[in-house]
């Protein structure tokens, strides 16, 4: 509520006059309005306007602020319902959001976790099947109970321990033994179809690979061989030359011949 622009104010105050300043004059309308400021506080604090009463207004502003204060902290506990119990709850931490934000990273999701470093959780029970994680523990205490049940991964057993081996064993050829080529199905009739290496004696139509033209040693000639000596002679022949004589003889070559070799000396 402004001041009454009616009054006669000196320097912003209400003046009794004086000293050539005039007195404050404070209207009727000024004082109905400042009273009905102060009713209304005090109404809205709960308070009945009374004459006789001269703390109506601090009373009811006292209400006002404990209402609003209570609508603030709402339901909240007595250990919490001032700022600075509030504070203390929070660690008195200014940054209190981004500190749970980096606690939380810390921690693993309930869906697929990928945990770090040595995770460790509670044994379960010997015999337990569910979905329970097992521990190193656990898992040792099982296998521990199946060493009592089955045999050890590495062990041996005697021939006679394992059933039916014996009989089976007995029934079968030594690894090393020897057989007669009688003993032997059909080998000695399939060694007979094959040529000795020394001095073979071949039957039927035998062959062999044709050797280059002008070959001399040891390997077998071919028909295809010979022919092609006897082609290289008809030509010869044809060519209107004397037939060559062709002379075997231990006697040194004629001239550029080489020493061991079959040649032709021809005679015009």
């Amino acid at each position: 509520m402004d001041f009454d622009s009616n009054a006669q104010l000196n320097l912003g105050e209400y003046t009794e006059g004086g000293g050539g300043v005039p007195p404050s004059i404070v209207t009727d309308d000024w004082m109905n309005a400042l009273t009905n400021e102060l009713i209304n506080i005090i109404t809205a604090g709960g308070g009945t306007p009374n004459i006789a009463v001269h703390n109506q207004a601090i009373t009811a502003i006292n209400a006002l602020i404990a209402s609003a204060v209570a609508a603030l902290v709402a339901a909240s506990p007595a250990a919490l319902d001032t700022l600075n119990e509030l504070a203390a709850a929070l660690g008195d931490d200014a940054n209190f959001a981004t500190t749970v934000n980096n606690a939380l990273a810390l921690k693993a999701p309930l869906a697929s976790p990928a945990f770090t470093a040595t995770p460790v959780a509670p044994t379960a029970v010997n015999g337990t099947n569910t979905t329970q994680l097992a521990t190193t523990a656990f898992v040792q205490a099982a296998i521990g109970l199946l060493g009592s049940v089955y045999a050890a991964v590495s062990h041996s057993h005697s021939i006679a321990n394992v059933t039916s081996l014996q009989t089976t064993l007995d029934g079968k050829a030594p690894t090393s033994h020897s057989h007669t080529i009688a003993s032997v199905t059909s080998l000695q009739s399939s060694l007979d179809a094959k040529a000795p290496l020394a001095a073979p004696t071949f039957t039927g139509i035998p062959a062999a690979p044709t050797a280059a033209a002008g070959t001399n040693s040891t390997q077998l000639a071919t028909t295809a061989f010979v022919k092609a000596l006897g082609d290289l002679r008809a030509r010869w022949t044809n060519s209107g030359f004397n037939t060559p004589t062709m002379t075997l003889s231990a006697a040194a070559p004629p001239a550029a011949g080489t020493a061991g070799r079959i040649w032709m000396q021809y005679t015009p």
